[in-house]
């Protein structure tokens, strides 16, 4: 009976050993670097996977608009099965025919009857033909449709461009907005830390008579506080990489850890030299521009119909009453044929014209569009420009500011250690320790975040 409880516990024991323990300690989750997000978020998120499905369209048009200016081939077969024969009426059929009753009046071999009726195919008729179509000239419309094709590749790329711009930006912002979040939590971890410590001194200091209990309360209610300040900070960077997780096309709910980094500001350029950057590099502006020719090239199709299209045909043709059309008891069965066309629409109540004015106001629609996008884009620049000389200014600011909250709440708590200071003092320097905390590391990524906007807005890759 002893051998078998020590069996059991020595195989108990070693399957808690292979299955349980592995598992006890999570393994560290690999760290995330800025630009490893930003890859990452470039080769899987689903906006960027749509504009490369709507770039490989363009292409894919611009080969079928190539196409339209190379000759055509087509086949077509008809089976018709007729109720009568065809025939054609012969107008001098009662006329000869008394004349062929007078001669067979006189001996001799008589003559037959002519028929006034001459019939003309089988009641069934099969047609197959192979036609070949080159077009000559359209009224330059199938070479402005292939141009505006291959610019419809560029502003396809435009497009790709501008999504990369804004999702690299967001994953920036998401990113920074993370290592915010992080030190928030760290901050209300320290914070509840600090008052634990000064509610046990204050019970300490109540059990002596030192202090009335309402001192205690005091703690215990600041304490009570920054335990729900530290909850909230822990949902908001539940939430912060839950955001850069979608970004990343990760499972919102997957434990994302990234690298920290100590922003370095640097003095940007003059803003006139930013302004120029901006509008040379933006992908908006050149979709834009591009955009613009295509328009013009719309104008040159609309006014293709004033002038005539050219074709050339040649077919081949077999016609017969049997199913291969090789059998014709009233003419030849096959035929070739080459045939120039040309087509001209003479009147058409000024439909051209009106093609042609809306191609034209579209157009002009696009240009008055740029001059507002030149402006806005300056704007953009303007204001974040000006947002990243502000964070600029405030993180000096700020860690001068945390610095002395760190050392005012670290005399305050010493005094009230000592007796020669409130509850209430303490409490009031823990207070402006974390808001000072919070002022300076939003100042800090805060600054990221400006430069983020920056780069989006000079179009920066």
């Amino acid at each position: 009976m002893l051998c078998l409880r020590k069996f059991v516990f020595i195989l108990v024991s070693i399957v808690f050993t292979l299955i349980v323990i592995p598992y006890g300690k999570g393994e560290e989750i690999k760290k995330i670097s800025l630009e490893e997000a930003i890859k990452q978020a470039l080769e899987k998120n689903h906006r960027i996977k749509e504009v490369i499905e709507k770039e490989l369209q363009a292409i894919e048009d611009k080969q079928s608009a190539k196409k339209d200016l190379l000759f055509k081939v087509g086949t077509s077969y008809s089976y018709t099965k007729l109720r009568d024969e065809p025939y054609s009426l012969f107008p001098m059929g009662t006329s000869l025919n008394l004349l062929i009753d007078k001669l067979n009046t006189m001996p001799g071999p008589k003559i037959p009857h002519v028929s006034d009726k001459f019939p003309l195919s089988d009641k069934e008729r099969v047609v197959w033909d192979f036609t070949l179509t080159q077009p000559i000239f359209t009224g330059f419309a199938l070479i402005s449709k292939k141009k505006i094709a291959e610019l419809g590749v560029d502003v396809a790329r435009y497009e790709k461009e501008v999504v990369n711009l804004e999702l690299a930006r967001q994953v920036r912002l998401a990113y920074f907005n993370v290592l915010l979040s992080k030190r928030g939590v760290e901050i209300a971890e320290d914070e509840v830390k600090q008052l634990e410590a000064h509610v046990k001194d204050a019970e300490r200091f109540y059990e002596q008579g030192v202090v009335a209990h309402n001192d205690v309360l005091k703690s215990k209610v600041a304490l009570a506080s920054a335990r729900q300040k530290k909850e909230k900070a822990e949902a908001d960077l539940r939430i912060a990489i839950a955001t850069l997780n979608i970004l990343l096309t990760r499972d919102p709910n997957e434990s994302t850890a990234v690298e920290d980094l100590e922003p370095e500001t640097k003095e940007p350029q003059e803003i006139s030299s930013l302004w120029e950057v901006a509008l040379k590099q933006r992908p908006e502006i050149l979709l834009l521009k591009t955009s613009l020719e295509q328009a013009g090239l719309a104008v040159r199709i609309a006014r293709s119909s004033y002038y005539p299209q050219v074709f050339l045909v040649a077919q081949y043709e077999r016609v017969g009453d049997d199913f291969s059309a090789s059998n014709n008891d009233y003419g030849n069965d096959h035929n070739s044929s080459i045939t120039l066309m040309a087509k001209w629409n003479l009147f058409e109540w000024g439909k051209t014209q009106n093609e042609v004015r809306k191609a034209l106001h579209a157009k002009a629609g696009l240009e008055e569009r740029l001059k507002g996008l030149t402006d806005s884009i300056l704007l953009e620049v303007k204001q974040a420009y000006e947002n990243l000389k502000v964070s600029q200014a405030n993180i000096e600011t700020a860690r001068t500011a945390r610095l002395q909250a760190r050392e005012n709440f670290r005399i305050t708590d010493l005094q009230y250690k000592e007796g020669v200071t409130t509850s209430t003092e303490v409490l009031d320097a823990r207070a402006y320790l974390t808001q000072a905390e919070n002022n300076y590391f939003r100042a800090l990524y805060g600054y990221k975040m400006a430069e983020a906007d920056l780069l989006k807005a000079l179009g920066e890759k």
